[in-house]
């Protein structure tokens, strides 16, 4: 379930009843506790927390998130899927990882079908050719199927799209979707 004793003042949070969430999400502005507006879509951050986690075990957080607070629908976060149809929330959402400054998990891997790169909530296909993966990205095979923003000051701070093993241990992005 939790993957470190640092998130434990989370999920005292949480029991406490300190963290409330709303059942609907209405607009820009009207994200549960602990969530950031990004663009008119509401990102948990575990940066923010100091929460490091696999990438199976940030997908389970993100669900509980959910699952436990108010039945909300959250899952890794997720590029390509905001309701505009546009790239403007992808950029911001990016921008705002670079500036809290750590590599996160976000919700695509490509577990079952190498180099197939699937989002976990929307199954939708995350594309080989989109901008935001790295240089020479995807590169790591069956041996890394999860997906990663990487913030590497060499490319001016922008976070790019890696594919990583599993197992490490990173921050992570929870989307309310």
């Amino acid at each position: 379930m939790w993957a470190t004793m640092r998130q434990l003042p989370f999920l005292v949070a949480v029991m406490m009843g300190l963290v409330q969430c709303n059942d609907q999400v209405e607009g820009a502005g009207h994200c549960p506790d602990l969530f950031t507006d990004v663009e008119g879509t509401c990102y948990y951050f575990s940066s923010d927390m100091g929460i490091e986690a696999t990438w199976n075990d940030s997908l389970a957080a993100c669900k509980e998130l959910g699952d436990g607070l108010g039945h909300m629908n959250v899952g890794l976060a997720e590029l390509g899927t905001s309701s505009c149809g546009c790239a403007t929330p992808d950029i911001k959402l990016m921008e705002t990882v670079s500036a809290k400054g750590a590599h996160v998990w976000l919700g695509a891997s490509d577990a079952n079908h190498d180099g197939i790169w699937i989002w976990q909530e929307s199954q939708q296909q995350l594309h080989l050719e989109n901008s935001m993966w790295d240089n020479i990205e995807p590169n790591g095979g069956t041996d890394e199927n999860c997906l990663i923003a990487t913030v590497w000051s060499g490319y001016h701070n922008r976070p790019l799209l890696n594919d990583y093993p599993c197992t490490y241990t990173w921050s992570y992005v929870c989307q309310l979707f």
